[in-house]
């Protein structure tokens, strides 16, 4: 090695020794955050599984009791906890459902502690089961609300099959068929299951029909 080569190693050396005394506190911070960062991870993947695994074992115990089901709903904010609603809903006679169970499905969808996809399903349910139990004598324009928060969001789930809730209410009972169609041609192209294709195209030709007799 020459000495000019030396000389360069050496100041190499030198600022390498200056960096790290300037900074050297500030990498093993973010070294150490990091680690934190990952750990804690780690962790909260494990947490969650835990609870998980809590949680649908405590789904399955209680399966058997509408009572087990009801508290299940009320004390775990999770998909399991929305799961016992649903079920302790579909366990209720009819004159339950007409009450109690409307309640219990109104509750699920407005409690935000609930998963935000769960909550959707809920209030999709209370819309279709209040309208199948009170027909013209519902409260269209609080079905509409549930409907309008659900279809806030684009990339729901159950975006869709709020639309055309959300359309027949507006054509058949608010008599506005214009804006009921303008919904449904909104999503006229999007592939759906099959019953809510159905129903789309249904109601698209019943509100033209209804256009074209008026």
């Amino acid at each position: 090695m020459d000495l000019m080569t030396e000389a360069q190693e050496e100041l190499r050396q030198e600022r390498a020794k200056h960096y790290f005394k300037k900074y050297g506190p500030y990498v093993a911070i973010i070294i150490a955050l990091l680690l934190v960062v990952v750990g804690g991870k780690q962790a909260w993947h494990a947490y969650n599984h835990h609870q998980d695994v809590k949680n649908t074992t405590a789904l399955l115990n209680a399966s058997d009791s509408l009572e087990d089901l009801l508290v299940l709903s009320q004390n775990i904010h999770a998909p399991q906890g929305v799961m016992a609603g649903l079920i302790a809903f579909t366990r209720m006679d009819e004159t339950q459902q007409k009450t109690d169970g409307l309640q219990l499905l109104n509750d699920l969808y407005t409690n935000k502690k609930n998963p935000s996809l769960w909550r959707d399903y809920a209030g999709l349910l209370y819309v279709r089961h209040t309208l199948a139990t009170q027909g013209h004598d519902a409260d269209t324009e609080a079905l509409l609300s549930v409907l309008d928060n659900i279809t806030k969001d684009a990339d729901s789930a159950f975006y869709s099959a709020a639309v055309i809730e959300h359309a027949s209410i507006t054509g058949i009972l608010n008599n506005d068929t214009k804006n009921a169609l303008n919904m449904l041609q909104s999503i006229e192209n999007k592939e759906l299951p099959v019953h809510l294709t159905n129903k789309r195209d249904d109601l698209i030709l019943y509100f033209n029909s209804l256009d074209k007799a008026s």
